[in-house]
């Protein structure tokens, strides 16, 4: 039996939000929390590991993948999983893969989900070059068109972030990118929370069902009492209201006026004012009187059979919206803004979004006006079987049609009186169980003289032994004691016979709604019933269930009663969903009217942000204009009154993050780029302004104390991008006396990496560390670039008769490490071979087919060359300007203004290419690889046909020990605890061996 998915509409516990990203995202949460807790929504929020997309979607064990009664957030950009590539033509080469990867990590992460999932797919930023992004932004469309053929994704259009000001080119940040992968400015983070968090308010919370309108000054501009109707006029600010009421009706919304003035002059507007764009056929009913509106809304209520916990008022008069709220307070009163405010204030009502628009949705309207009819003539009527003869029912039992799974989803959620299981299920899973060929799914529609019912029921059955057991039997309350639900068993019964089955098996599980369903069984089959009332299964005889039939007016009263009270109904005072009250409508409000940009949300969190200092020092002042500066930008930043410039930072709460944002408006307020583990050596105010003097952000290679200790110390050497901070992780896990300390390069002014070969970097590392320690016994490492640049500095230290007990490689290869034969080949052929399936899918023939392929092959030939060209073009460009760089440090010049600047992987890559390494004979190495991760998460020892990625041949005292996570991931949660055991392990062993 396939899982049921959890109801939407119980809020009364925190709903569980986690967030995915292919870029960091930490930035998000505050927002978010922010909005949906603006929303009244409650919410547990928590953030995927950094960039580990593909492990959220295929891992079981993965926060989204455990998060099924929760709702889960992807945020996507192509050029992410490429981020670390430098080679042009390998990028273009693996786009396609890229996609398929995707698409097909989607549709199995779908198909085992029972939650909502909510997808943003971004396009390029300005840091990738033009011809790239072209290419990106293309295949982000095609992945987009891929993905919204996989059922149980909801995506954030491009028009929804618009909508919330959100603008990836005029918004990307490229400081912070380069310095945490942080691409957007802050404003920007808290609009993308804002289309997010409407997102899962729709996933959370029903729509409301019905929008009544005031008239005067809400719809016209005018009182048509004073002005008539040739006198009121249309403004553009009030023909909008109008559209909006016009496409919410279209989309199943119910539109009613409530207007204190006189009928007949109301209606005259209508029948004579032909500008207008809101007509009588949207509107389903009015209240136009000179009662009390919450009166008119009560009566409207009970005519419609709705709650009032289904409608929203919208009125121009404060005072009618006042007295709404204070006596109808589940009502959602808003009151008509200011005419420069009425596009902004419609576009930002969340109050009426839905997941998707039934066809039962397009024809509400319709349908309520036809029940009406069917009412009235029901009650003018005495016979009962003359009344269900003259309806001349038509009922329609088949499988479903493409455009009707959405509602037949609907129905399971939604039913629940004449209901027999009340299994809750999404649209995927219903779908999933048509498709496996177990279930047979079949749908009910029901017509008659009045009109069109729509689609009302549905049962899924299938073969169990002898019998056809019935997973679910439901009905709509509206269609019931007419027949409908005898025609159902009659149905089922026919199926049995077809396959040659005994029986018809339909299981009954009492809830507090669904004595109905039980009543009908009873009425229909009790001689067969097996079990209690609470749990049975009544198994009815293939012959006796192909001859139920209703019998008019010898309906049980729980059918009767279900169908009085779905005909009969008053409207509810009690809260359905979120409880409801005035403050409901000022929450609406808010987020129409307030809420409604980045910058607002951003201004409005730090207001109610800020806290005060909470350190038992006094607050030192500020003494120097740098000082102020910065004392304005972490009160900023951290949300906090009252700093002092000696307050330490992470003693009042500071993060990496925060850092990231910090060091980007220090680099746009004062020219200087600093490294996020600056943080760490001036962790204050006073001390970071030392660092924005002129000529102090640059400068020899400084060492990052990353943990403190009074033991042994392990040096960590910065990585290809030159950063340390990656190791912050590692670091707070090794034993409490070992001290650990980032070596990070020397730089210079518009050289963020001064050495031009790797024997020098490592002769400049040990000249600091010496400085520190004189003495070994050393402990070294490094990650990728590390690794290679550790080693060096291993070898020279055992050269000059110092004792190296340990050099860590995490995940790197020597220059000279074979790399894996055809692996790029191979993914053109399979890219080739899959032209031939994508011209089947677009039904392609004959000779159509070659033509297709042919056009492809060329266009994939042109663009292959022109990578090509640009990627020589590319590499020609960084050896020109590496010659120039061992020039001017050879002479000891500054960096040419008019040269692009190199940065520190463009350095090492290319000293790496003239590095000839050494072998380490009296050298302890540890080759720690990575096991599992894809595109720039792979692990090296699937890019490298050499299991020890080359070291064997230059290490004899290698060890090997693998780790879990990918390349980049093993320094991340929750794969960091694997490596900093393994690592743990031999710095213990090599200090045991040296006691």
């Amino acid at each position: 039996m396939s899982k049921a998915l959890n109801p939407v509409n119980e809020l009364k516990q925190n709903t569980s939000v986690i967030v995915s990203a292919t870029f960091t995202i930490d930035y998000l949460l505050p927002s978010l929390g922010y909005i949906l807790d603006s929303a009244g929504i409650p919410v547990d929020l928590d953030v995927a590991p950094y960039h580990q997309v593909y492990q959220q979607l295929l891992d079981p064990s993965s926060l989204s993948s455990k998060n099924t009664k929760g709702v889960n957030v992807f945020i996507l950009r192509l050029e992410d999983f490429f981020r670390d590539k430098t080679e042009i033509d390998s990028i273009s080469n693996n786009i396609e893969p890229t996609l398929a990867e995707l698409v097909e990590a989607f549709r199995k992460y779908s198909e085992r989900m029972g939650s909502p999932t909510v997808l943003a797919l971004l396009p390029c930023s300005t840091r990738v070059k033009d011809e790239l992004k072209v290419k990106l932004d293309n295949a982000t469309e095609i992945l987009t068109d891929k993905l919204k053929q996989v059922t149980g994704l909801v995506f954030i259009s491009e028009s929804e972030l618009r909508n919330v000001s959100f603008d990836v080119v005029a918004d990307y940040d490229e400081i912070s990118d380069e310095l945490a992968h942080v691409p957007f400015s802050e404003s920007s983070f808290s609009a993308l929370a804002l289309a997010i968090a409407r997102k899962v308010h729709m996933l959370r919370v029903p729509a409301r069902k019905v929008l009544v309108l005031d008239c005067d000054n809400t719809i016209w501009k005018g009182v048509v009492g004073e002005d008539g109707v040739n006198g009121i006029t249309l403004p553009p600010a009030f023909l909008q209201i109008q559209q909006f009421a016009v496409e919410a009706q279209s989309q199943g919304i119910l539109i009613c006026l409530a207007s204190k003035n006189a009928e007949q002059d109301v209606l005259e507007v209508f029948e004579k004012r032909t500008d207008m764009i809101l007509k009588l056929e949207h509107i389903v009913s009015h209240r136009i009187n000179w009662e009390s509106k919450f009166k008119n809304l009560e009566s409207l209520a009970n005519e419609l059979n709705l709650g009032i916990d289904s409608f929203v008022f919208l009125d121009d008069n404060p005072v009618e919206c006042g007295q709404m709220r204070q006596a109808l307070p589940k009502v959602i009163t808003l009151q008509v803004p200011p005419d420069d405010e009425i596009t902004s204030f419609l576009a930002h009502m969340w109050l009426f979004d839905k997941l998707a628009v039934t066809e039962e949705d397009t024809k509400r309207t319709q349908m309520y006006r036809e029940n009406s009819a069917r009412q009235q003539m029901e009650d003018s009527t005495t016979d009962i079987a003359e009344f269900l003869a003259s309806l001349e029912l038509v009922i329609d039992i088949a499988a479903p049609d493409e455009d009707e799974w959405p509602r037949v989803a609907q129905l399971t959620q939604r039913t629940n009186q004449f209901n027999f299981t009340t299994l809750r299920r999404n649209e995927p899973d219903i779908r999933a169980l048509a498709l496996s060929g177990d279930a047979q799914v079949l749908r009910v529609k029901v017509r008659d003289r009045f009109g069109d019912y729509g689609l009302v029921g549905l049962t899924i059955s299938r073969k169990v032994e002898d019998a056809l057991q019935v997973d679910t039997m439901l009905l709509s309350c509206r269609v019931l004691g007419r027949g409908v639900e005898h025609a159902m068993i009659r149905q089922l019964g026919e199926m049995a016979k077809a396959e040659n089955l005994n029986r018809v098996d339909l299981p009954y599980v009492l809830t507090p709604k669904n004595e109905p369903a039980r009543a009908f069984a009873d009425n229909v089959a009790l001689a067969f019933k097996l079990g209690d009332d609470a749990n049975c299964v009544y198994s009815i005889p293939v012959n006796e269930a192909c001859q139920i039939s209703h019998i008019p007016g010898g309906d049980p009263e729980a059918i009767v009663e279900a169908k009085r009270a779905d005909g009969k109904k008053k409207a509810k005072t009690d809260g359905t969903t979120i409880e409801a009250s005035a403050s409901s409508s000022e929450r609406y409000e808010n987020l129409a009217r307030t809420l409604i940009t980045g910058e607002s949300v951003l201004k409005h969190l730090r207001l109610n942000g800020l806290r005060q200092r909470d350190l038992d020092s006094i607050a030192a002042p500020a003494e120097t204009p740098i000082e102020h500066e910065l004392l304005a930008i972490w009160k900023e930043q951290l949300g906090i009154e009252d700093l002092g410039v000696e307050d330490d930072y992470f003693a009042i709460g500071g993060t990496s993050l925060i850092a990231a944002r910090l060091f980007a408006e220090i680099a746009r307020r004062y020219g200087v780029k600093l490294r996020l583990t600056t943080i760490l050596d001036a962790p204050t105010i006073r001390s970071l302004a030392q660092y924005i003097q002129p000529n102090k952000a640059a400068g020899v290679s400084v060492l990052v104390m990353l943990k403190k200790g009074n033991g042994k110390t392990l040096y960590l050497v910065h990585d290809g991008d030159g950063e340390t901070l990656l190791y912050k992780n590692l670091a707070e896990r090794m034993p409490q006396g070992v001290q650990v300390i980032g070596i990070e390069p020397k730089s210079m002014p518009s050289v963020p990496l001064a050495h031009a070969s790797i024997e020098e970097m490592a002769a400049f590392y040990i000249q600091t560390i010496r400085q520190k320690q004189p003495h070994g016994p050393y402990l070294l490492g490094g990650m990728c670039a590390g690794g290679l640049i550790s080693y060096e500095m291993g070898v020279q230290l055992v050269r000059a008769g110092e004792q190296v007990d340990l050099v860590a490689i995490l995940d790197a290869a020597t220059p000279s490490a074979p790399k894996r034969i055809g692996r790029i080949t191979q993914d053109r052929a399979k890219r080739i071979s899959g032209l031939h399936d994508e011209a089947k899918e677009l039904n392609l023939k004959g000779f159509s087919v070659y033509l297709f392929i042919f056009k492809a092959l060329a266009v994939k030939v042109i663009n292959t060359l022109w990578w090509e060209l640009s990627s020589r073009l590319t590499k020609l460009s960084v050896r020109l300007r590496f010659s120039v760089l061992k020039f001017i440090l050879s002479q000891n010049k500054a960096w040419p203004k008019f040269l692009p600047e190199l940065t520190v992987r463009n350095i090492f890559n290319s000293a790496e290419a003239n590095y000839q390494i050494s072998s380490g004979s009296k050298l302890k190495t540890l080759l720690i690889r990575a096991t599992n991760g894809v595109d720039d998460d792979l692990p090296f020892r699937e890019i490298y046909s050499e299991d020890t990625l080359g070291w064997r041949n230059v290490a004899p005292e290698l060890i090997v020990a693998d780790v879990k996570g990918g390349h980049a991931s093993m320094l991340q949660e929750p794969y960091v605890e694997s490596l900093s055991q393994v690592l743990v392990e031999y710095l213990n062993k090599s200090i045991q061996d040296k006691t």
